[in-house]
């Protein structure tokens, strides 16, 4: 008869606990140690590209903060992408050091047959601790996070019950982590919430960042969704994806993306998420008369920021505005390469009257471009 299950109390005193401060492994409060952060978005937003430029630049130990100029190991979970095709080749155009990354697997044998798979957060606690020992690890990435779970990952239980053994591994070792998430179909509702599976995903992390493609420009935004141990929640940045060649083993070069990071950015993902659904009223009408006119007044550009601050007095909000910019072909670029975003009226040249006595067409007004490489907001 299997024995009986036994639970015990554990009361811990709060003189008995020694107490730390909460660190990061980033300068930018994104990454805090010992829990989980997850980057959020959909299939095309660059979640994976920027996760692999963070494991970068831990392995060479230029990631600003208290980790700089100390490289250390990062070890990769990857259910999805190829190693050989994918993987590897990005963390290369990446700069990464490949002698410090590590990608965890567990070989199961039945008889004589071995199959190796990724590990399951529950069921293979001691092989995850065990590939920690044997490395100097700083970061675990997961890709995505859904897999990992054992059982339903739209229940909460079994969100819960797989990711408390993480939140302990990553406590007992100060290691950071981050796990990969898609994004539901649904576009209702808080930004936060479109994280697929169980709200319990968003409840355990104590960092949650967002990341999607601007269309209008084709560079990416992460915003800071979520963050309960610093001061991050609502900041946002831009980078962009630059593709690069990387030269393969087999022979012959393979192309892949590499992030170029473009600094603080005026523009969130909520804002990219909700661009499509502004409804259509009279208001949009009196946003891109307001906007004209405001850029008219400051001389033609002014920064974005002094833009929303101007557009908020005037009771119009910040989504409204960039819909009225896209409409009026409002120019969006950077002043320096990491300087403020600013936005230019667009200025439509004179035609001059036709003379009576010519037959003269008069020439076309330039349109304003909808792509191309102009910065983000």
């Amino acid at each position: 008869m299997a024995d009986k299950l036994e639970r015990k109390l554990l009361l811990t005193w709060a003189s008995q606990i020694k107490t730390k401060r909460q660190t990061f492994l980033d300068d930018r409060g994104i990454l805090p140690m010992d829990t989980l952060t997850i980057f959020g978005g959909r299939g095309e937003a660059g979640k994976t590209s920027l996760a692999l430029d963070f494991a970068a630049r831990v392995t060479k130990g230029t990631l600003e903060g208290d980790l700089k100029g100390k490289p250390r190991d990062v070890l990769i979970v990857s259910h999805e992408d190829g190693l050989d095709t994918q993987l590897v080749p990005r963390l290369i155009a990446a700069g990464a050091n490949l002698d410090k990354v590590g990608f965890i697997r567990v070989e199961t044998t039945f008889g004589d047959i071995d199959i190796s798979d990724v590990p399951s957060l529950v069921r293979d606690q001691a092989i995850i601790q065990k590939a920690i020992d044997d490395s100097d690890a700083a970061l675990i990435l997961i890709d995505p996070l859904t897999s990992s779970i054992d059982g339903d990952p739209n229940k909460l239980q079994d969100v819960r019950r797989s990711l408390q053994p993480l939140t302990e591994i990553l406590q007992k070792n100060n290691l950071a982590c981050i796990g990969l998430a898609h994004q539901n179909k649904g576009s209702g509702g808080p930004a936060g919430d479109r994280v697929s599976g169980s709200h319990a995903f968003r409840d355990v992390a104590r960092s949650l960042v967002l990341v999607a493609k601007d269309d209008e420009t084709g560079d990416r935004i992460y915003t800071v969704d979520k963050s309960s141990y610093g001061t991050a929640a609502g900041t946002s940045y831009a980078f962009r994806l630059v593709t690069v060649m990387v030269p393969v083993d087999e022979g012959g070069e393979t192309s892949v993306g590499r992030v170029e990071h473009l600094g603080a950015s005026s523009m969130s993902v909520s804002d990219i998420w909700a661009r499509d659904r502004e409804p259509a009223d009279s208001g949009r009408t009196d946003a891109k008369a307001w906007l004209d006119d405001y850029l008219e007044s400051v001389g033609g550009s002014a920064r974005a920021n002094d833009v929303t601050a101007a557009g908020a007095q005037a009771g119009i909000s910040e989504r409204t505005l960039q819909d009225a910019a896209k409409r009026l072909g409002v120019g969006k670029s950077r002043d320096g390469k990491n300087g403020p975003f600013v936005w230019t009226r667009r200025t439509v040249p004179a035609v001059p009257a036709v003379p009576a006595d010519a037959q003269w067409v008069a020439p076309t007004a330039p349109t304003a471009p909808t792509h191309g490489d102009e910065g983000p907001l």
